[in-house]
């Protein structure tokens, strides 16, 4: 819908995402802050400094870990990003640690648990809650 109505998209393929074999997948594990919120960062970067791309207005979105991601970026390269559009993310990574349903074996929390760690002053530093509020 966006590329019909004239928008440059691009959707990135950030290290931790599915189908290129477990060592791609797991070497984001506990570094969602920094390798794939850069992932993300750089291919913005890369798209605006291609020839048929002009308008400096850009925008992110995304759902679920994409919806964290949306509302990330903005945080960490404010001058980059002038938009957000957001669904279903984590916004508050303490919080989320703390409330989830870890006791199901194969559920969504118990792999978090392994991805995104423990640590609740880096969950915080993650968290996109902590830089809104403050």
């Amino acid at each position: 819908m966006l590329a019909n109505n004239g928008y440059a998209v691009l959707q990135v393929n950030y290290r931790g995402s599915g189908g290129y074999g477990l060592d791609y997948k797991e070497i984001e594990y506990k570094k969602r802050s920094t390798l794939t919120q850069h992932d993300i960062i750089d291919g913005a970067k890369w798209a605006l400094a291609q020839p048929d791309t002009s308008d400096a207005n850009v925008c992110i979105m995304g759902w679920s870990f994409g919806g964290y991601f949306a509302v990330m970026a903005p945080l960490v390269e404010p001058e980059l990003f002038k938009c957000s559009v957001t669904a279903a993310g984590v916004y508050d990574a303490v919080k989320q640690e703390k409330t989830a349903d870890y006791s199901k074996k194969g559920s969504v929390s118990v792999e978090a648990a392994e991805v995104y760690g423990a640590d609740e002053s880096k969950l915080k530093a993650e968290s996109p809650l902590t830089y809104i509020v403050n």
